[in-house]
């Protein structure tokens, strides 16, 4: 009625297939680990490169700002003109 003792080496054998299985996973770990450093390590120097890009553009003048006004034809100017529609400093 006692207690079934396994034999030593039976237990012995348990624990090293757990400490494979421990090392398995810590080595899967640290590989996942690395990737995921590298990957940001990649995705910082594209924000970096993006970054300069931006400034590049807007010191290049093409940032997105709308657009300037457009310059009338003095046939266009006279057809305003004509129709009260062009604005005069009189008061």
């Amino acid at each position: 009625m006692g207690e079934e003792k396994k034999p030593v080496e039976k237990v012995e054998e348990v624990v090293e297939v757990k400490k494979e299985e421990t090392q398995s996973i810590v080595n899967d770990a640290n590989d996942a680990a690395d990737r995921i450093e590298k990957a940001n390590a990649k995705r910082e120097e594209l924000i970096d490169r993006e970054e300069a890009l931006k400034v590049k553009e807007s010191l290049g003048g093409k940032a997105v700002a709308g657009e300037g006004k457009k310059e009338e034809t003095p046939e266009e100017y006279a057809g305003k003109v004509m129709a009260n529609e062009v604005e005069t400093n009189d008061n």
